[in-house]
């Protein structure tokens, strides 16, 4: 099981009930903020196609009307907000 996010967006008690479950390794994939964290969360998602879509991350809405169109497009929607290069140079290349 995989945590996403840090200590301030998923707490520990929370870590520690998934580890109280018993079902195996419980382990956290978090970056410096969001932006850091879903560039690092990109290479387990599965590549559906070369559509990808944008959010700015500043608020729920943009992501949340964006991950319906990228859904059906098969895309993906990682919500760099306006740090696009940031995010792009922090995906490692394909093997």
């Amino acid at each position: 099981m995989t945590i996403v996010g840090g200590y301030g967006a998923v707490s520990g008690g929370v870590e520690t009930q998934l580890k109280a479950f018993g079902r195996g390794l419980v382990t956290r994939l978090y970056g410096q903020n969001r932006y850091d964290t879903a560039a690092k969360l990109s290479p387990y998602m599965p590549a559906f196609s070369e559509t990808v879509f944008l959010a700015t991350g500043a608020s729920f809405p943009d992501a949340l009307g964006g991950s319906a169109a990228a859904g059906r497009l098969k895309g993906s929607l990682p919500g760099p907000g306006g740090r696009e290069s940031q995010f792009l140079s922090a995906i490692p290349e394909p093997h």
